[in-house]
C-alpha cells in the first residue's frame, strides 16, 4: 500500500525542445556549422531561417545563411557560429 502521490511518468521530450536544446549544446562547445554538417543544431538553423528542415547543411542552408548574415552587416561566410546561433534564439 502506497500513501502520498503517485509517481507520474516522465512525458515524452517534443522535437522543438529536443532541436532546442542541441541547439544550445552547440552554441556552449562552441562548435561551428558549414556545409556537410548534420544533425539537430542543423535543423534548428534550418527551421528559425525558414528552409526545408532537413537536418543537412547544404546549398539551400548556405544560401540562406549567407542572406540573414548580409542583412545584419556580418560577413556573409555560410558558417554558423556562436554568434548566428545567438542571434537565431539558440
Amino acid at each position: 500500500m502506497s500513501y502520498g502521490k503517485k509517481k507520474q511518468k516522465a512525458r515524452p521530450v517534443s522535437r522543438f525542445l529536443k532541436v532546442h536544446r542541441a541547439a544550445k549544446q552547440a552554441r556552449a562547445e562552441g562548435r561551428t556549422l558549414r556545409r556537410g554538417s548534420r544533425g539537430l543544431p542543423v535543423r534548428f538553423v534550418q527551421e528559425r531561417l525558414g528552409v526545408r528542415a532537413t537536418g543537412h547543411f547544404g546549398p539551400p542552408t548556405a544560401k540562406q545563411v549567407r542572406r540573414f548574415k548580409a542583412r545584419r552587416g556580418w560577413a556573409p561566410y555560410a558558417v554558423v557560429g556562436k554568434r548566428m546561433l545567438r542571434a537565431l534564439g539558440a
